[in-house]
């Protein structure tokens, strides 16, 4: 297990404050009902963090001025649906939707990084029906009050998101324990019922937990998710909840399978709790829970490719039936070889090369000549370190010859 190391350095205090003001503007309006329909119906909400799954990610943040810049293309069947007390769906508010979303993040320090998640709707459609007007109108207002049912606009930008993430904890290239805070905030940049934008800004706060060992990382995440307006749909209030995940990465090569070390595959669950008003375990409806499966791919020295699929474990209104998502990252790093000639991420991944073609071919991806990477390594091994290899090599004097 690597040493960890709990000092917190090159913390900015103005990156902070400005910060915590983000976090402020999202609470100008407390436990508002708003008579309108827009709320954020979409479950998967991809990282801006180049090594994520389809929903966690790692605590440890790049170093100062490494970015990357990545987009996730999904499609979804029945993501927004209406179902009765038998949990059977009635109406589909939204029976199929193609989405992408832009992501990109920027690391300030060894442990602060931003990012920014800009989500779109490429094309959906929805039945239309009394069923689902009576779900996108305020329920709870006077029948003279609600509106003709309006279907979600087939194109729409959703809520541009503004991410940070303070890592607390960091372990060395062999693995360990890290630790992270990670916060969120969105503005309601997002088009007025398309079930992507909420209408209001929100701010979410999450802990990132995960354990690195030789074969795999082990992750977890829990917080909270503060909504500035609830929204009640279809007699359900949308307000504040505590979103959690887990899950496994697995990295095939430390087990002998992927000999170029570029697959890492991941089992993950997430959802979320209601809070306010309605307390956890109480409705079923606003309960999403959700497993998935996804593997990521490095095709090129700075790209990554994933793709994954979801399906609901609850009988929430806003998880589909099945979730395709495939996402490209782009993360130009520059890293330099440690003592044994082997980059730090194919040592922290327990991927070593097995022999000097091996070794060439990490050094052809970070641009050093073939040859070059062990070159000193093997010219050490050439040199006699001691005195008594010295005299090894002198020749031998036999008595006779002295006589």
């Amino acid at each position: 297990m690597g040493r960890i190391r709990t000092s917190i350095t090159g913390v900015s205090t103005s990156t902070l404050c400005l910060f915590a003001a983000a976090l402020c503007a999202a609470s100008w309006s407390t436990n508002a009902h708003a008579q309108t329909t827009s709320v954020n119906a979409r479950r998967f909400q991809p990282s801006t963090a180049p090594d994520s799954s389809l929903y966690l990610e790692s605590s440890q943040s790049p170093g100062t001025g490494e970015w990357n810049a990545g987009s996730w293309v999904s499609w979804a069947a029945s993501p927004v649906t209406i179902r009765d007390a038998n949990h059977d769906v009635v109406a589909k508010a939204v029976s199929s939707q193609l989405s992408m979303d832009i992501v990109g993040s920027i690391g300030l320090s060894k442990r602060i990084s931003v990012g920014a998640h800009i989500p779109t709707v490429l094309y959906q459609r929805s039945d239309d029906n009394e069923a689902v007007a009576s779900a996108v109108n305020d329920a709870r207002a006077p029948t003279n009050l609600l509106q003709p049912f309006q279907s979600p606009p087939q194109q729409a930008f959703g809520d541009i998101g503004i991410t940070g993430k303070l890592t607390l904890l960091t372990y060395d290239e062999m693995g360990g324990l890290g630790l992270a805070a990670y916060g969120k905030v969105t503005a309601p940049t997002g088009k007025s019922n398309s079930f992507i934008a909420e209408g209001a800004p929100t701010g979410e706060f999450r802990i990132l937990a995960d354990l690195n060992i030789i074969a795999a990382t082990f992750r977890a995440t829990v917080g909270y998710k503060y909504r500035a307006e609830h929204r009640v749909l279809a007699q359900h209030t949308i307000g504040n909840e505590i979103p959690w995940g887990l899950g496994i990465t697995l990295f095939p090569r430390a087990i002998g399978i992927d000999a170029e070390g570029r697959w890492a595959w991941t089992i993950e669950s997430y959802g979320s709790l209601p809070t306010a008003p309605d307390a956890p375990f109480t409705n079923a409806a606003i309960t999403p829970a959700i497993v998935a499966a996804s593997a990521r791919y490095q095709f090129a020295k700075d790209f990554t490719m994933t793709a994954g699929a979801e399906i609901p474990v609850s009988h929430a209104w806003t998880t589909p039936i099945v979730r395709a998502i495939v996402g490209v990252s782009w993360a130009p790093r520059t890293e330099a070889l440690n003592s044994e000639g082997i980059p730090t991420h194919v040592r922290k991944r327990g991927f070593l090369p097995e022999d000097d073609e091996d070794i060439d071919d990490l050094g052809d991806e970070l641009g050093v000549e073939p040859g070059a990477v062990n070159e000193q390594d093997r010219a050490q091994e050439t040199t006699p370190d001691t005195a008594s290899d010295a005299d090894s090599e002198l020749p031998s004097v036999s008595t006779e010859d002295v006589d």
